[in-house]
């Protein structure tokens, strides 16, 4: 019998095991045989009792190969910014992502740039994903299960992009009950209702808007301009289960935003109106014996519409982007293979000017081109611990007057044993669409353009990435080292400003700056996965190298958002059932900036002659946030939870120099950095759960 019992602890130490899980099998007797049928040689046997332990993992956060996973639902104890809890502010505090300042929007990924990214919703790209200068995205936290931030994607299924993928990953499982949630903040409120139609169909229906101009209007004032300011977001997905091995999911997003700036110095009127949508179709298989199929369909839109009122001068700066794609994708065993088609119209930004000055029209308003790629990524085991991964991208594309070809391998080799995994990859990666414009400050000044026009080329990066993780202490804690090196080709810089549109016959190729760049860094994190106190210390050193040859450009510079140096922390300690304590901090290296030499006043109108580019930084950047979560008793029976969460942005009232401008008085000329406009932003917000 003892034998017996052996057998049965090792198969439930095999079952449990993979989803590595402590067990512990305990029987208080232990098996016994039954004689009821000994009259005809059969014993039966009974187990009593065996009692299963496992360790919860209560981290929020999930590492995976190439990058993390993050569970929405946890953000309500981190510090939020006035009552927002923002996935993409949180994605900053990652390893190898770069902290931004405070009118700075996008991230910035290994030392990529933001245009390099490809931020999706299911696969689905979103061009612009900013509200407020940069402190909120158009991802309503709540609609959402996960963010899957992929920093440098190792396969052949990754889109045409240099740098990091970032997927917010809608529900796919039904619900059988109605459930939702809802959150009210200073400046916006955000709910969303999960229904179920029938037993085979959910509904999921979200909803954001912002009442700033309604409560804080006498106070939205900078030096001597009156602000108003305004953002919504909407969100629909149906899912539909046709049977275990079929389901259909239709979401779509809307999402906008609308500035207004009166200057009663310079007597002009500033507007901006931009915004988002998106629709897809998605149809998910999941066969038997391996296999697996997605084939998706969408549009997705983005549009900006910028324009300024100067005494008798209108000036417009319109720009946007449509896509049209299909994505089709099928896994049979260790084979992944899959088609991605994408038409392109782009508007061309182009001034419109009326009143004392008048710039022709050098460029068509719209510009087509497509996208066609075929790839296949095949997993390849060289024993019981190590794989290797192999991948091939063909991607051809169309402008009408150009057309551009590719092949992008790319490699990995990883190696996992017990409680630690080391993977070593290349890649090569190309892009055809680029981003540009003479402002990065969180307005989407800053327009898409395609390969083949305005003698822009196509972008192209490959190089190499290294990752070592280790998992102490019964998995209670984690460390993980990650290292790169990448060569960019085809690099774009802009060197033109504001006052370019009104001067001159306005062309894009006069102000652009071609060449290449290099990026290199490492970062050293350490997690705790478990208990009432769960986060990570991180620390990240890194340089974005962009050289250019043009005149006056000669050498080579560091990019415009490089840190070299960063330390980032984010913690939330559950003292009990009903308070939780959450806390980020960063520190990091100033950004570089283009410091001027001296000024002169010419007709009342400030010139300055500037030093070497960005061979200046900013001091170094700190900011510690702070938050108090009190969960509240409920409502009624059907109220899950409700709550409220205390938040203070920049708790330790740090000035944090985000970048330098030049203000003409009637004394002079002044040139002096800029600050955040609150020392420190507290916020208070309501959430409940049903």
């Amino acid at each position: 019998m003892s034998g017996l019992t052996g057998r049965l602890r090792l198969l439930l130490a095999l079952l449990f095991g993979l989803t590595g899980a402590s067990l512990c099998a305990q029987t208080s007797n232990p098996i016994t045989a039954k004689d009821s049928t000994e009259s005809r040689g059969i014993k039966q046997m009974s187990l009593d009792s065996v009692l299963v332990t496992a360790r919860h993992q209560t981290s929020a956060l999930r590492t995976v190969p190439d990058g993390y996973v993050w569970r929405m639902d946890i953000m309500q104890d981190l510090p939020k910014i006035l009552g927002n809890a923002d996935p993409m502010h949180y994605a900053q505090m990652l390893p190898g992502v770069q902290t931004n300042g405070e009118y700075t929007s996008g991230l910035h990924v290994q030392g990529f740039d933001n245009q390099h990214n490809d931020y999706t919703i299911l696969g689905v790209p979103i061009y612009n994903v900013n509200h407020l200068l940069g402190f909120f995205s158009a991802f309503n936290a709540s609609h959402y299960t996960a963010m899957h931030l992929s920093k440098y994607p190792q396969t052949a299924a990754a889109y045409n992009r240099l740098g990091a993928t970032l997927d917010m990953q809608p529900t796919t499982l039904l619900q059988d009950t109605i459930n939702g949630e809802l959150s009210v903040g200073l400046i916006s409120s955000q709910g969303t209702l999960r229904l179920p139609v029938g037993q085979k169909t959910q509904l999921t229906l979200s909803a954001r808007a912002s009442y700033l101009n309604l409560l804080y209007s006498h106070w939205l004032m900078a030096e001597e301009a009156h602000i108003k300011y305004s953002f919504y977001d909407l969100n629909v997905s149906l899912l539909h289960q046709f049977d275990p091995q079929n389901r259909l999911l239709v979401d779509a997003y809307m999402g906008g935003d609308r500035g207004d700036v009166r200057d009663r110095g310079y007597l002009c009127d500033i507007g901006d109106h931009w915004g988002n949508s998106c629709a897809a179709v998605h149809w998910l298989h999941d066969g038997m014996s391996r296999w697996q199929m997605k084939h998706t369909l969408y549009v997705t839109h983005f549009y900006n519409r910028l324009s300024l009122d100067l005494a008798s001068i209108h000036f417009g700066l319109p720009s946007g982007i449509t896509d049209y794609g299909y994505k089709g994708q099928v896994a049979w065993k260790r084979w992944t293979a899959g088609a991605d088609i994408l038409l392109h119209d782009v508007q061309n930004q182009q001034p419109e000017l009326s009143g004392t000055y008048h710039t022709p029209m050098l460029l068509p308003p719209h510009a087509f081109g497509s996208e066609f790629s075929l790839y296949a990524d095949y997993e390849h085991p060289l024993s019981s611990r190590m794989k290797m991964n192999m991948g091939l991208r063909g991607t051809a594309f169309f402008n009408g007057r150009s057309h551009y070809g590719s092949l992008a391998p790319n490699f990995q080799i990883s190696y996992a044993a017990g409680e630690w995994y080391a993977s070593l990859g290349y890649s090569l990666r190309n892009q055809y669409l680029a981003q540009t414009g003479f402002s990065s400050i969180g307005l989407p000044t800053e327009f898409w353009t395609m390969a083949g026009n305005d003698d822009v080329q196509p972008q192209r990066g490959h190089g190499f990435t290294a990752t070592l993780k280790w998992n102490l202490f019964d998995r209670r804690w984690q460390l993980a080292l990650d290292g790169y090196y990448k060569w960019l080709d085809g690099q774009l810089e802009y060197d033109g400003n504001f006052y370019d549109f009104l001067v001159s016959e306005y062309s894009l190729s006069n102000h652009l700056l071609h060449g290449h760049g290099r990026n290199y860094g490492i970062s050293l994190m350490l997690m705790k996965t478990t208990g009432r106190l769960t986060g990570w210390i991180s620390y990240s050193w890194g340089r974005a190298l962009r050289t250019f040859n043009e005149t006056g450009f000669q050498g080579t510079y560091p990019a415009n958002h490089e840190r070299i140096h960063e330390l980032n922390l984010l913690a939330t300690w559950r003292l009990n059932r009903r308070w939780t304590l959450g806390a980020t901090y960063v520190l990091a290296s100033g950004t570089p900036f283009t410091a001027p030499q001296y000024f002169y006043l010419i007709n009342g109108k400030a010139v300055a002659q500037y030093a070497s580019h960005n061979a200046n930084r900013l001091p170094a950047y700190s900011r510690l946030d702070l938050s108090v979560n009190l969960r509240l008793g409920s409502l009624s029976p059907t109220a899950v939870e409700q709550g409220l969460n205390f938040s203070f942005y920049n708790a330790l009232w740090r000035n944090n120099s985000l970048y330098f401008r030049m203000k003409v008085y009637q004394a002079g000329v002044a040139y002096k950095h800029t600050t955040f406009v609150l020392e420190m932003l507290p916020s208070v917000s309501y959430y409940l759960k049903f």
